[in-house]
This record gives structure tokens, C-alpha cells and sequence, in this order.
């Protein structure tokens, strides 16, 4: 029998027989070895990916183009909300770039009725050419069938308050503020550096203690007979309460800022239908660019190099639909349809004379591709909002393919400017469609 020394002796014997391995031994890896692992799997991972992936750019602009449909999205549900019109604005980001960074909110502040229970308004039929009427706002009550008397006090209404483009409601009859007279002194200004949307100063009014503000107006429409508000020869109406409806102003919500090396071309975007003509951010119709001497053109130049709408909003009623469109501050009424191009920053340009544009049916394969990849309304990746206006639809979609060496302006060798018109016009047929796609 084995003694108590020697059992423990086998015991421990089997115990390390069963901690070897059955086969040989297999020393660790090396630190080279693993080096050389790690290196593989990396050159593995980074030409996998970009397969397996969408490229970067073509991933942003997809992001973008989602976010600013939500955004809008946004903007409709607080129309909804308040019962106001509600809506999205953006602008360049620099002058001469032609392409957007951000988008922010629009609202309609409330209408305006006095900072008193006694503010009020008297009016007169206007005594200069370009106006119909004289407003002037005042704080007192007496009645009194003067012109415009000194003793009235005026409405102490701050600068920067009121715009060139407000409404302004006195008994059922609305006049809308054209005043040019910006600074209040009693000399206008050039239309073009006081366009609507803009402030009222009064920096140079004389004596306004006891001289009230006037500002003169165009009447803009009545719900009574405008005969009985306002008398002849110049008289001015006793006192009357007024609501001041006033333009769009930006709202406190942040803005959305889009993602980095992605933008609104301002260019290729723009409106079909609409008081200010056709499809415009650049053109007015499909093959006719806006004249050299258009407000949205400065007119000092020969060509169509600096286009001028260089700001955007865009106002939904409470129903969702598009209510108003303003292109520098000039409303456009009537507007069938806003499409909005998303694009590479990099390729957006001002200049629609630009040679690079220009494709005639002589340019190669290659060529093309390489010019493909600059310009935002040929290259693949770029994408289209568009929104109905009458019923504030909303589609996102791709950019038509378009071969610009087989349209007319290029087979006939047209100007670079007629070109782009064209192109345009076919880059964005899924977007005149409002063809809806899936994907990511």
C-alpha cells in the first residue's frame, strides 16, 4: 500500500498532467507579429469602409437635406401653433459667395396697436406723387378737423420699430408704410439702399416733441368705402386707433447651422410662378436671365456676374401652405413652387458667364466628369427641396442626371448664361415632379 506521502505525490502529479495542454506548446505572439496584425486589419477596415459606406460628402448632403425638412417641418407646426404665419429665412454667407450656411425661423410678431390705450393715427390723403396717403402717429384723443396740428404730442415710437413694408389697419382699411424718407429728414432715399424690410430710423426728424411723426403710405385695400375715413383737400382725420401688422422678424429659436462644406446654393435654388417672375433666385424664365438692370442685379455691371438676392424667407399660414415669399425683402405673392438645391460650398459660384459652365457638344467624357464634380445642379450628389405652395407638401430628391452637351443652348453654342438656364431647367426635373425617393 502507498503511504500517505506517496498519494499526495501522485495526486499532484495527475493534477499537473491535466494542466498541460494535449498538444505541443505554443509560445505567445511577438510584439512584431502583433504589430504586423493591428497593420493588416487596419489597411483591411480602411478599404472596406468607404465600399461598404456612402462617401462623406454625399452622406452630409443627405443629412442636411433631412435636416432642413424637418426644420421647415418645424416652422408649419408653430404656424399651426399660433395661428400666425410661421416660416424659414436664410441669407449669404458672405456677399459673392451664392451659397447659404444656416437656416433660421421666421415669425409675425402680433399686431401692434400703441405702447398706450391712447396711441392713435390720423390720416390725409397725401400731397406727393409717389404716395396716397400721410399717416401720423400721435398720443391724445381730442378731436380736432386741423391738418395735422403741432399740438399734439407725438407717439413715442422708437427707431428701428417700424419697416418699410408694414401694414398698418384704421377702420377696416389697411395702408401699407412706403415711405422712402428713411432718417425722417424730408429727403428720400434711392429705393435701392432703403429696400422694404428695412427700418425706420427718424434719426433727422425735426423737433420731435412738437412735431409728431408722419410717414407716408399707399392704400392697400378696405373692408368699407374708403370715401368715409378719409376727407378731401388735404384735411386730416380726428384720432383713431390703428393695428400695425408687421413684417416678419427672426425668431428665438436657434438656427439650424448645416453640416460643414454644405450649403443652399443660391443660384440653382429659386421659385416657379410668383409676382416677381417665373423661376428666380437667378433667372426669371427658362432662357431669359433677368435684365443687367433688374433690382436683383447690380446694374453698375455689363453682365449678370453679382445676382443681388442675397436673402430668402419664406412664410407658411397656419394650414401649411406657403402664404409669402420674400426675395430681399420684396414680397412675392403667387408662387407655385420653392426648390432648394443642397450642394458642396466649394462649388457654388455667383458668375453665370462662368467658362467653366459652358459644355458644348465638343467637350470629352473625362472633361465632363471632372466639371460634373464642380458644379452643383450636374453632380449627382446634390439634392433638391422641394415644397408645394399650395399645400406646403414637402419632397426630398435627387438631382436629374443631366448630359449638358445634348440640350439646344449647347448644340447651338448659345451664350454661357442661356447654357445655364438650360441646365438648370433639366437638373431639376424631379424636383418640378416632386418625385419622392427612398434610400438613405
Amino acid at each position: 500500500m502507498l503511504d500517505a506521502k506517496s498519494k499526495k505525490r501522485k495526486a499532484n502529479q495527475q493534477w499537473r498532467d491535466a494542466a498541460q495542454p494535449a498538444g505541443p506548446f505554443r509560445p505567445a505572439l511577438t510584439l512584431i507579429e502583433l504589430l504586423v496584425v493591428i497593420t493588416i486589419l487596419t489597411t483591411l477596415v480602411a478599404g472596406v469602409i468607404p465600399i461598404l459606406s456612402p462617401n462623406n460628402d454625399v452622406r452630409k448632403i443627405r443629412e442636411a437635406s433631412r435636416a432642413v425638412q424637418n426644420y421647415i417641418t418645424i416652422a408649419q407646426a408653430e404656424a399651426a401653433r399660433t395661428g400666425r404665419p410661421h416660416g424659414i429665412g436664410f441669407v449669404e454667407s458672405a456677399p459673392g459667395s451664392g451659397v447659404a450656411l444656416e437656416v433660421f425661423q421666421l415669425e409675425v410678431p402680433q399686431a401692434f396697436a400703441g405702447f398706450s390705450n391712447f396711441s392713435r393715427v390720423r390720416i390725409a390723403n397725401s400731397s406727393l406723387p409717389l404716395y396716397t396717403h400721410t399717416l401720423q402717429f400721435i398720443y391724445g384723443d381730442s378731436p380736432t378737423t386741423d391738418p395735422f396740428p403741432l399740438e399734439y404730442v407725438q407717439e413715442p415710437l422708437p427707431p428701428n420699430f417700424l419697416r418699410r413694408g408694414d401694414i398698418v389697419e384704421v377702420d377696416g382699411v389697411r395702408y401699407q408704410i412706403t415711405d422712402l424718407d428713411q432718417d425722417g429728414d424730408g429727403n428720400p432715399e434711392a429705393e435701392a439702399d432703403f429696400p422694404q424690410g428695412d427700418f425706420y430710423t427718424f434719426d433727422n426728424q425735426p423737433n420731435p416733441a412738437s412735431n409728431p411723426i408722419t410717414i407716408q403710405c399707399n392704400y392697400l385695400s378696405s373692408t368699407r368705402p374708403l370715401l368715409s375715413l378719409v376727407a378731401g383737400g388735404g384735411t386730416a382725420t380726428a384720432p383713431k386707433e390703428y393695428r400695425n401688422f408687421r413684417q416678419p422678424a427672426n425668431s428665438p429659436e436657434p438656427p439650424l447651422a448645416l453640416p460643414r462644406g454644405v450649403g443652399i446654393d443660391m443660384v440653382a435654388s429659386g421659385i416657379e410662378g410668383g409676382t416677381l417672375g417665373g423661376f428666380t433666385f437667378l433667372f426669371n424664365t427658362y432662357g431669359t436671365p433677368a435684365p443687367s438692370n433688374s433690382s436683383f442685379y447690380d446694374d453698375t455691371l455689363a453682365t449678370f456676374a453679382t445676382p443681388q438676392i442675397n436673402s430668402v424667407g419664406m412664410m407658411f399660414a397656419p394650414s401649411g401652405r406657403i402664404e409669402r415669399v420674400y426675395l430681399n425683402g420684396a414680397e412675392s405673392d403667387s408662387v407655385a413652387k420653392v426648390m432648394l438645391l443642397l450642394g458642396r460650398v466649394e462649388n457654388a459660384s455667383v458668375d453665370p458667364t462662368d467658362p467653366n459652365f459652358s459644355l458644348s457638344a465638343s467637350v470629352s467624357d473625362s472633361d465632363l466628369e471632372s466639371r460634373r464634380e464642380t458644379i452643383n445642379w450636374l453632380n449627382l450628389d446634390s439634392r433638391w427641396i422641394s415644397i408645394s405652395a399650395n399645400n406646403g407638401r414637402m419632397v426630398g430628391t435627387a438631382n436629374t442626371f443631366v448630359d449638358p452637351r445634348q440640350l439646344s443652348a449647347a448644340q447651338n453654342n448659345d451664350p454661357v448664361i442661356d447654357q445655364v438656364a438650360e441646365q438648370l431647367f433639366a437638373a431639376r426635373q424631379y424636383a418640378r415632379e416632386m418625385r419622392r425617393e427612398g434610400g438613405r
